[in-house]
């Protein structure tokens, strides 16, 4: 299995925003793909500026290429998502997956 992972950072209010982004745009959009797993919105406690963290978990690499393409360490960034983001990274990392629990 492949986790995907992205950062990015929001005022207080953008991270709600796009909190509500995630929950209703991304999140129907990965479920539609064969092979996506999961995802997890990550929001970091007491900052004015909060990190926000995506994972993402995969069954295989075709599966991520599925949902970005050729370039599967590029971000895919809705234009929604940017506008309420103080800044995001342009790249992801992947990771695979040596022990999960229950």
């Amino acid at each position: 299995m492949i986790a995907r992972m992205w950062k990015a950072r929001a005022t207080k209010q953008g991270a709600g925003a796009y909190a509500r982004h995630f929950s209703d745009h991304v999140v129907p959009e990965l479920k539609r793909i064969a092979g996506y797993k999961r995802a997890v919105l990550l929001e970091e406690l007491s900052a004015e500026q909060p990190e926000l963290i995506v994972i993402s978990w995969w069954e295989s690499e075709d599966a991520v290429r599925a949902f970005a393409g050729a370039d599967v360490g590029r971000a895919v960034v809705a234009e929604e998502a940017k506008r309420v983001l103080v800044s995001f990274d342009a790249e992801v990392r992947h990771y695979s997956v040596k022990v999960e629990t229950p």
